[in-house]
């Protein structure tokens, strides 16, 4: 089977019918979770939480996120897996979410 590549107009909409890559980001965290390949009728745009510019390179102690404004991607401080301790209890903290190091940790 051969798949047509399209490029998409200035507001974002298929001009013909085929497929785009396009690369899906966490509605939430905005955290970079992979690429599918998705058909697009005349006249679509892509799918809700994408886009079709390509995130950088992965580096070590951090995520890929969408910007805020979602005009591009953005390197976010990732501790998650980290233990860490209160400095006001001394009980002890595992990072779950991306992001700078909690407050008073």
């Amino acid at each position: 089977m051969t798949t047509k590549e399209i490029t998409l107009d200035g507001n974002g909409f298929a001009t013909e019918a085929g497929y785009i890559t396009v690369y899906n980001y966490d509605g939430v965290t905005r955290e970079y979770i992979g690429l599918s390949v998705e058909y697009l009728p005349v006249g679509v745009g892509v799918p809700g939480n994408s886009c079709v510019d390509a995130p950088g390179s992965k580096k070590d102690g951090f995520a890929i996120c969408r910007n805020a404004d979602s005009t591009g991607w953005e390197y976010v401080a990732d501790h998650r897996g980290e233990t860490v301790y209160s400095t006001k209890t001394g009980e002890k903290v595992t990072i779950s979410d991306i992001g700078d190091y909690p407050e008073n940790t």
